[in-house]
């Protein structure tokens, strides 16, 4: 059976991510990363499968290579490692909380990376 709350961190989570890619679009690679780990991330909230619980689990490991290579200060890249702790004290005490806090730092430490991104290929070259 599904979890509940799991899944609608998870839509919300991907639904932030969305209108963030929207505002601040990614490049095209790192772009298609991101809609990928959403789409597991949701599929594995929202079914029971092996499939798909195995499949976002290895997107959140190469994830994690990407997101810290795309991170530009080291601040991110530390939140990263704190991310890392919040989804091994869920998994090792079986806690929603933490898993969902897990959720929302991802999220906005993406919706930081996308702006960054944006920010520094927008801006005037004075």
């Amino acid at each position: 059976m599904a979890n509940h709350p799991l899944f609608k961190s998870s839509l919300i989570c991907s639904l932030l991510h969305c209108i963030s890619m929207a505002m601040y679009p990614p490049p095209l690679l790192y772009g298609i990363f991101i809609t990928l780990a959403l789409s597991t991330s949701v599929l594995n909230h929202g079914l029971t499968s092996n499939v798909w619980k195995w499949s976002d689990r290895i997107i959140m490991v190469a994830g994690s290579g990407v997101t810290i290579y795309m991170a530009s200060t080291p601040t991110i890249k530390h939140l990263i490692v704190v991310l890392g702790l919040l989804y091994g004290a869920a998994k090792r005490y079986n806690n929603v909380c933490f898993h969902i806090g897990a959720h929302i730092l991802l999220t906005c430490i993406n919706m930081q990376i996308l702006y960054t991104l944006y920010y520094n290929t927008h801006t005037l070259q004075l």
